[in-house]
């Protein structure tokens, strides 16, 4: 629909793509935040070290993402609402059609 969120995809290669899901938004983004964590050691670290912009593109399509899912559901209660409003307008009709309050 137009008013969903658009997926900006980040342009990053298929196996970066899978590292980073490999560790998650949460650890990502927390190291990110971080700036002890990419001068330091250890896989996370020498990831982000050569792919600090990749892994920032990554995280901003996750956010859309997450977004735009949130958008869905919205569109899918407000449709439940209405259906359930036109739902009891039909039944208050039929009731009064029925005890005579309604004109025939």
């Amino acid at each position: 629909m137009w008013w969903w969120r658009k997926v900006t995809r980040a342009k990053i290669s298929p196996d970066l793509r899978k590292e980073f899901e490999l560790y998650g938004e949460t650890v990502i983004a927390l190291a990110i935040s971080n700036p002890d964590i990419p001068s330091g050691i250890g896989p996370v670290a020498s990831l982000l070290r050569s792919n600090f912009s990749a892994a920032r593109d990554w995280l901003s399509e996750q956010r859309d993402i997450h977004a735009r899912r949130e958008h869905r559901l919205e569109t899918v209660e407000w449709a439940i609402l209405i259906a359930v409003i036109v739902g009891v307008l039909a039944d208050l009709a039929i009731v009064t059609h029925e005890t005579g309050v309604w004109p025939k």
